[in-house]
């Protein structure tokens, strides 16, 4: 497969079909019933989907988010401001296949999916709103994608801390400047 044929889109119903949603398959049943019944609906996130031709290959959702810091943080805020990935999923049809991009590199569909999203976080912090870190609570599946990316750290290795929901015990919290570059010291 190469790069020309995968599209990225705001989840909207008249690019993606009902057909398309229920064929969707990560293997996670709370992920999958949240493309399938929750996504269009939801208001605290917006969804992006891939698609490969008439399938959805993978989606994730975003949202804003904030970190508590400790007493000695940089900016002394108490609220670092943030950009959450809500849900990110690849279809089981997806996992492990690989995108020959334009320069000839290849790359999966999960590296790519995390490079369109991080650029749109980095888009938004740009031109639209305010924010320092993104966050993520991962599943044990998922962990190996953000930190062997060299993008995402463990959230206790920083001086705050993530703000969690009940839902996220099972969760593995992870964290990354936004603008790395900008804050290296």
């Amino acid at each position: 497969m190469n790069q020309a044929e995968i599209k990225i889109n705001k989840y909207r119903t008249k690019e993606t079909t009902r057909q398309m949603i229920e064929w969707f398959d990560c293997g996670n049943i709370k992920i999958n019933n949240y493309l399938q019944n929750d996504a269009l609906t939801v208001q605290v996130a917006k969804t992006f989907v891939m698609t490969v031709g008439d399938q959805i290959a993978g989606f994730f959702s975003i949202c804003t988010d904030a970190v508590k810091n400790s007493e000695e943080s940089r900016n002394n805020a108490i609220l670092a401001p943030a950009i959450r990935i809500h849900m990110f999923a690849i279809d089981n049809r997806f996992k492990h296949k690989r995108i020959k991009l334009s320069n000839s590199e290849e790359i999966t569909y999960a590296h790519f999916m995390l490079e369109d999203c991080i650029n749109r976080i980095k888009n938004l912090v740009n031109n639209e709103i305010g924010a320092e870190l993104i966050t993520v609570n991962s599943t044990e599946e998922g962990l190996s994608l953000y930190t062997n990316s060299g993008k995402f750290e463990l959230a206790d290795i920083f001086e705050g801390e993530l703000l969690t929901s009940p839902d996220d015990e099972k969760l593995t919290p992870l964290i990354r400047l936004i603008f790395e570059e900008e804050f290296s010291e």
